[in-house]
This record gives structure tokens, C-alpha cells and sequence, in this order.
């Protein structure tokens, strides 16, 4: 079974990259952009839609939106035709363009006549692979504390290389599925999980270029003491990187000390030698 699967996405890949640009099955589109690791850009449409026919004739078919369209699975959906799939997107007017993965996760909607420079920045604005985060999003294990702490790395992890349009998204994302794996992680006693996830939790005020708030939630909400073992190192390895952004050497050495004296922390200085290399 998997066999003809497979079989059949690498048809829809070759079909789609062979021919037009656009799919004309939002299934079909799904399958494409799990395989590819990119987004979907839905073009809600119908026949009977003015504005609609312009943009085919005005925007979808400008040199530079079809230069940028591989960075998106393309999809036409035709809402007489596919009443579910527009009810899931809450679409009620078109044209209606939307920007998602393809497990139905909206990340940008835009309603009415868009522009070319309109669509073309959107185009542009996301990550091209998003194969980390669609490995866990459609893994077996989705949606334990383990699988939501693995989600929440992988949203960090593309958002670092994303666009700045979208880096805020994805890491809002990525706190979500922090939040989320420290909730389960205490209801079902994972002690580890809940730890790692709540400190990571912290850690998107540094992303987000707001270190001192990291520094104040360490400081207010993590007892070192209560910790599980695991999670000791990720502690210092996090007020470190707190006072590396805030350029304050002495501190963040301090915490870099501790971390070289940790037979635990070899894995974790070597995840952030970049950072480590500000302090020379």
C-alpha cells in the first residue's frame, strides 16, 4: 500500500512540476506539499467571480508571481464545488487567498483583489522547507508531551532561518507547542518534559530579541534545585545566552563555566557554539 503511494505523489510531483503550476485538488495539493515540505497558497475562486478572473488574468500570470510560485504548493479551489474545504477556511468572500500547511493550519488570509507586489510578498515571506515541522505534524506519536516538545524545536529551528515577515508566527508556534508539552508533560508526570519545556518556553524571549524578559523569567519562575536532571544544563545554558544578547561578558562566562564543568552539557555547548563565539 505504501508502495502505490508513494508511486502516485511522485506522479502528482512530476505532473505538477512538468506542467502548470497551479493543482485543481486541495487533497492532491495536500500530498504534494507534505512531500515537498513547503506551504500550500490556496486561491479560492469561481467562475462566476470578477475580481477573480482579473487576478488570473493581471496578477497569476505576471513573469515575477510565477517566478515566485515554486515556493508554495499552488491550489485552486473552486467554492461551489468544494463547500467543505472553503468551510474549513471560513472563506465567505472571494477572491480569498490563503497561506497554510497542509494539516489546515492557516498562516495568512487575504480577502478581495490582491496586487501583484501583494502576492509576490507573500510568496516570498515563509520558509521553502518546512520538513522538520511536517516530519512531527504528521507523525504517529502527534500530539504527545514528547512529540509537542519536538514540535515546538522544529518551529524554533525553521523560524531561525524563516523570512522576518514570518519568524514572528513561527515562533509564536513554536511557544504554543512549548506551552502545550509543559501542560501534558505535568498531567501525565514527565518530569523531564514539563522542565525542558517550560525553559524553552523562556527561550523565545531571547529569539524574539528580548533577553532581559528571559532573564526575569528565570529568575522569578525556575527553582534549579527542583529541576530534573536533564534540564540543570539547559538553565545555564539559557542565562547565558541571555546575557550574551544583553553583552554582558562577565555573566554569560560565568554561565559558560558552569556549563564546561557539566559532563551533561557537551551536546548543548556545541548547539550553541555561534552564540559562545560573541564572548572572545
Amino acid at each position: 500500500m505504501k508502495k502505490i503511494l508513494f508511486s502516485f505523489v511522485g506522479l502528482l510531483l512530476l505532473s505538477f512540476s512538468a506542467h502548470s503550476q497551479w493543482l485543481y485538488s486541495y487533497e492532491d495539493a495536500q500530498k504534494v506539499a507534505k512531500a515537498t515540505g513547503k506551504l500550500m497558497m490556496i486561491d479560492f475562486t469561481a467562475s462566476w467571480c470578477g475580481p477573480c478572473k482579473a487576478m488570473e488574468s493581471e496578477v497569476w500570470s505576471d513573469k515575477s508571481v510565477m517566478v515566485n510560485m515554486d515556493k508554495m504548493v499552488m491550489v485552486k479551489v473552486d467554492i461551489d464545488y468544494n463547500k467543505s474545504v472553503a468551510s474549513q477556511f471560513n472563506v465567505q468572500a472571494i477572491p480569498n487567498i490563503v497561506v497554510a500547511t497542509p494539516d489546515g493550519n492557516s498562516f495568512q488570509q487575504e480577502v478581495g483583489y490582491q496586487s501583484i507586489s501583494t502576492i509576490n510578498k507573500m510568496l516570498t515571506s515563509y520558509p521553502t522547507d518546512m520538513n522538520q515541522v511536517y516530519a512531527i505534524l504528521f507523525s504517529s506519536s502527534k500530539g504527545s508531551d514528547s512529540s509537542l516538545l519536538a514540535l515546538g524545536d522544529a518551529y524554533l529551528n525553521v523560524a531561525k532561518n524563516a523570512p522576518e515577515a514570518s519568524k514572528s508566527r513561527l515562533l509564536a508556534l513554536s511557544e504554543s507547542s512549548y506551552k502545550k508539552a509543559c501542560k501534558m508533560g505535568e498531567k501525565v508526570g514527565h518530569a523531564t518534559i514539563r522542565d525542558l519545556a517550560k525553559l524553552r518556553t523562556i527561550s523565545i524571549f531571547v529569539e524574539k530579541g528580548k533577553p532581559q524578559k528571559a532573564v526575569e523569567a528565570l529568575n522569578r519562575e525556575v527553582k534549579v534545585e527542583e529541576l530534573c536532571a536533564e534540564a540543570k544544563p539547559e538553565v545555564a545554558a539559557l542565562y547565558m545566552r541571555a546575557y550574551i544578547a544583553l553583552n554582558n561578558k562577565e555573566e554569560a562566562k560565568k554561565y559558560l563555566q558552569q556549563l564546561k564543568e557539566d559532563s551533561n552539557a557537551v551536546t548543548i555547548i556545541e548547539r550553541y557554539q555561534d552564540e559562545i563565539k560573541r564572548l572572545n
